[in-house]
Order: structure tokens, then C-alpha cells, then sequence
């Protein structure tokens, strides 16, 4: 009885392992299933971001191809120059396509690329990254934002000169002609440094599930830039706002509510400057949507300084900076007149990233400006009295 007994009792030791080891493996076996699962889902957003980004750079090309093709065959329809351009339009402003026609009493001027990165018209957004030598050129350049009497967040909001005079000049014709004061300047150049800091801080939150280009798109889509693609590291940039000290009620509205903001948005181009990333009626009810063109949906109060004659010309033409560039693309050759007088003649060339480029300018010209568009291009615009 008592070996009987024993038996049974070791029997029953064995199908309890077996149940356990069986358990075991299942467990192990849904183990890898779901890890295997998770990375072909991880392997397969992977393929898809990859994919997106191939196409992305494929259409750049073909539009850096087009461009190239339009220019080769502008400069071989150039007329001469003793051929009358178009008429503009007596009254207000016109911009009229000049593609075709030569630069009138022409002659050639050499731009170094560190006056071309400082010409204000380099492109920088989610496809367009700074070129790596863009900080050291742009750095020792800037001005302290409060050096030009205009309050600031803090002590450490810096602007190139360019951009710096025209804010200047923009706020006070506000005082004097429509008396509005207590504007404040929170932020403006962001160092390459304090950019990749941040991107780094948004990334952290999504490392521990995501890796390589889908961690990477999921940075940028939580509101962090990539570092080299945000618009206050171009220098030109400001992002403004009101504020009176000891004044709760003055400073409560969010800018883009105040007769600040709609000032701004309708005389900004008069100084150089546009607002970069319009959405629909933001900041106001007058602004159409751009976000297909730039790239950012959210509700960004940055404005950025192009210059005048390039100001001037997208106010006229309803563009955002990404439509001009690629009109300049097309159109490589244009004049802006205001009252049938001839303001602006702007001209681009194709660029090949050499330390000199050479280009047009007319002997008719009170000054101009010389600057590289991010884009494959230099851009010239002529200033007339």
C-alpha cells in the first residue's frame, strides 16, 4: 500500500511539472510572438517614413531639375537689352515677369557666400537645413536685440543688423502713426546648442518605443524642429508680443488678439518682414492657410525678415516665402513698381555652393542686396529711388 501510494504521489509530481513547463513555454512563445510582431510593426514604420523621405528628396530634385532647365532656357531666349520691357500698371503696386529680358546697363559683381548668407533670403524649414558653415558666419554678426532700445524677454534676444534696424524702424512708425506701444520681443536667434538641447529633451520621451526616422518624425511632429531646420537659428526671425509692467489686463490677450498684431500683419512687408507660417485667419482673419507650403500647421507667432523688395513682391503676389522661392524659380527674372514706378528689379541665378558667386546688377540701381536661397540659388534684388 505505502509503495502504491508513493507511485501515484510521484505521478502526480510529474504531470504538475509538465503542466508548468507546457504554461512556460506557451508564455515564452507568446513572448516572442508579440516581440516579433512589435518589430515588424517598428520595421514596417521604418519602410514607410523611409519611403516618404525618398520621395520627398525625389521631388526636390525634379524641381531643382526644373528650375536649372527654366533658367538654361531663359538665358537662351534673352533678348537684347534695348527691348522695352512690359508696362505696369499706372496705379498701385504690379509685379511683371521679366523672364527673357537682360539686366538693362548690366555689369557683374563677385558675392562672397558669407555676404550671401547675410543677404536674407535663405530658406530654412523641415526639408531646408542650414548649411553647416551658417553659424560661424551669422554668430559674430549679431546685435542684442535691446542695444536698439526695443524691451526684450531677456537680456540674451540677438537679431542680425539687417533685420534689427528694420524692427526698429517698424516699431516706432507704430508709436508715431497708429500710437502703439509696449511691444516686447521674447525670443530671436536660437543657437544651434540650444536647439539640439531641446530637440534632445522631446526625443527622450519618445525613445524608449521608437527608433531612427520614425523617432525622428515623431520629435518633429510634437512641435520640436530638427536642429538646423528651425526658423529662429536663421538670425532674421522675432517672435513679438505686448506687454506693459504692472499691467495684468494690458498683457492678458494673446498677441495675435491685439491691434498690435493687426498693425503688424498689415504693415510688416513696408520694413522687409513677412510672417512666416500662416494658417488660416491666424494671425488674423486676412491671412490665408500656407501650411501646405510651409510645412508647419501650428500657430507660430514668428515674423522674419526678408527685405523690402522681397517683402514687397510676396504681399503683392499672396505668397509665403516656399511659393517665392519656387516663382523665382520659375520666374527668374521680375520687377515690382508701385504707381508705375519701378521699386525693385530682382533676378536669381543658379548657385553651386562656391566661396564667390557671380552676379547682374544694373548700373541703374540705387543699391541692392545679394543672397543664397538654401535652394540651389542666388538672388539679387535692385533697389530703385
Amino acid at each position: 500500500m505505502a509503495k502504491g501510494k508513493g507511485t501515484n504521489e510521484y505521478q502526480k509530481l510529474i504531470r504538475i511539472l509538465l503542466i508548468v513547463f507546457v504554461i512556460l513555454a506557451l508564455v515564452v512563445a507568446f513572448y516572442f510572438l508579440i516581440d516579433g510582431t512589435i518589430k515588424e510593426m517598428e520595421k514596417q514604420n521604418l519602410a514607410t517614413a523611409k519611403e516618404a523621405q525618398e520621395r520627398i528628396d525625389a521631388d526636390y530634385d525634379i524641381a531643382l531639375q526644373e528650375h536649372n532647365d527654366l533658367i538654361n532656357s531663359a538665358k537662351k531666349n534673352q533678348v537684347s537689352e534695348g527691348k522695352p520691357w512690359p508696362q505696369a500698371k499706372a496705379e498701385g503696386w504690379d509685379v511683371i515677369d521679366l523672364t527673357g529680358y537682360g539686366v538693362e546697363r548690366a555689369y557683374d559683381v563677385n558675392a562672397t557666400r558669407e555676404e550671401m548668407m547675410l543677404g536674407g533670403m535663405m530658406l530654412v524649414n523641415r526639408w531646408h537645413e542650414l548649411p553647416a558653415d551658417y553659424y560661424g558666419v551669422v554668430e559674430p554678426s549679431l546685435l542684442r536685440v535691446d542695444s536698439a532700445n526695443i524691451p526684450v524677454k531677456d537680456g540674451s534676444v540677438k537679431m542680425l543688423p539687417n533685420a534689427l534696424a528694420a524692427l526698429a524702424d517698424m516699431l516706432k512708425d507704430a508709436e508715431t502713426e497708429a500710437q502703439l506701444t509696449h511691444f516686447i520681443i521674447d525670443e530671436g536667434y536660437r543657437t544651434k546648442e540650444k536647439q539640439e538641447q531641446y530637440y534632445a529633451e522631446k526625443e527622450s520621451e519618445y525613445a524608449a518605443n521608437f527608433e531612427g526616422e520614425v523617432l525622428k518624425q515623431k520629435t518633429i511632429a510634437a512641435g520640436v524642429n530638427y536642429p538646423g531646420t528651425s526658423e529662429y537659428q536663421s538670425g532674421f526671425s522675432f517672435n513679438p508680443r505686448q506687454y506693459k509692467r504692472g499691467d495684468a489686463e494690458f498683457n492678458a490677450p494673446k498677441f495675435f488678439e491685439t491691434p498690435h498684431s493687426d498693425w503688424m500683419v498689415e504693415n510688416s512687408w513696408k520694413y522687409g518682414f513677412v510672417f512666416r507660417f500662416p494658417v488660416n485667419e491666424y494671425p488674423n482673419e486676412t491671412v490665408g492657410d500656407k501650411s501646405f507650403k510651409t510645412g508647419e500647421s501650428k500657430k507660430l507667432m514668428i515674423y522674419r525678415y526678408v527685405g523690402e523688395g522681397h517683402a514687397a513682391a510676396m504681399k503683392q503676389l499672396d505668397m509665403c516665402m516656399e511659393e517665392y522661392v519656387e516663382y523665382l524659380m520659375a520666374h527668374p527674372h521680375i520687377a515690382v513698381y508701385e504707381n508705375g514706378k519701378l521699386k525693385y528689379e530682382i533676378t536669381r541665378v543658379s548657385y553651386n555652393n562656391q566661396p564667390t558667386a557671380t552676379v547682374e546688377v544694373s548700373r541703374n540701381a540705387a543699391e541692392y542686396t545679394v543672397s543664397m536661397d538654401n535652394c540651389g540659388g542666388v538672388i539679387v534684388c535692385m533697389m530703385y529711388e
